[in-house]
């Protein structure tokens, strides 16, 4: 009796932890590739050949590539937005094969908000130590644009 519970505590405990183990491994970064160093930089914080880019770009909606002192600069914007409030979260930079992939997310505020009515350019910018040929920004799952 205690030999057969034993064996199907055995059991189901062999088939929960392999269960947790693929759910672990789906959400994982490992999963989606290889971790990348990176720093995310606000327009103000990067280097004047940077906002000179972000200068001409800030009106339009996609990102860039600036390479600048052994780094490379993806600049993101947004465009034109009628109040402020919106911003762009990087959520995510991964390594897939040769590829660089940079998850972001738009925000936009709240109905609801209080907000500036001004015209803002949301902008947010990440900065890789490597180089890399094919970069592909994500915004809320949907491809940007390269602008250059």
């Amino acid at each position: 009796m205690i030999s057969s519970f034993l064996k199907w505590a055995l059991l189901i405990g062999i088939i929960c932890l392999a269960i947790i183990g693929v759910i672990y491994y789906q959400i994982s970064p490992a999963g989606q590739g290889s971790k990348v160093d990176y720093q995310v930089l606000n327009i103000e914080e990067a280097p004047a050949v940077i906002y000179e880019k972000y200068e001409q770009q800030k009106t339009n909606r996609g990102f860039s590539i600036i390479p600048y002192d052994q780094a490379q600069y993806i600049l993101i914007t947004m465009g034109t937005v009628p109040t402020a409030g919106y911003s762009i979260k990087v959520q995510q930079v991964h390594q897939q094969a040769d590829k660089l992939i940079i998850k972001t997310r738009f925000i936009s505020p709240n109905p609801k908000d209080i907000v500036a009515m001004i015209i803002s350019f949301p902008t947010t910018v990440v900065k890789v130590s490597q180089e890399f040929i094919n970069i592909q920004v994500l915004a809320d799952s949907k491809p940007l644009s390269q602008l250059d």
